[in-house]
């Protein structure tokens, strides 16, 4: 009885540790979409922070279009920074596949090189 108490024991145990590792990694992929979106949205509040400035000369503020220019300017930075993410794997949970592929590229690019070397 006191052995099977042991294995129940153990096996409970298991079970909370399982839980805890299940509750961090979903703690990591909230923090991952905050981070995406602070990352995103920072350079953005600060361009429109300064570009909205009362001042008498900010470029483009006097331009017909520059309010445009801005909104256009501002959605690529968007962009750009979401492909940046993107491309590094912030966004996915999977590892960089990047690496792989290049090695392979370069092993069969250069015919006497092994295929053992790093």
């Amino acid at each position: 009885m006191l052995s099977h108490a042991g294995r129940l024991e153990n096996s409970v145990e298991s079970a909370v540790q399982l839980h805890f590792s299940a509750t961090a990694h979903r703690t990591n992929q909230i923090m991952r979409i905050l981070t995406v979106i602070t990352a995103v949205f920072a350079p953005l509040t600060l361009v429109a922070g300064l570009w909205g400035m009362n001042f008498e000369r900010i470029p483009g503020a006097q331009n017909p279009n520059g309010f445009v220019l801005m909104i256009a300017s501002m959605a690529v930075l968007a962009a750009m920074l979401l492909i940046l993410l993107w491309v590094r794997r912030v966004l996915t949970d999977r590892p960089a596949e990047l690496g792989r592929w290049w090695r392979k590229r370069v092993r069969k690019d250069d015919p006497g090189r092994p295929m053992n070397a790093p």
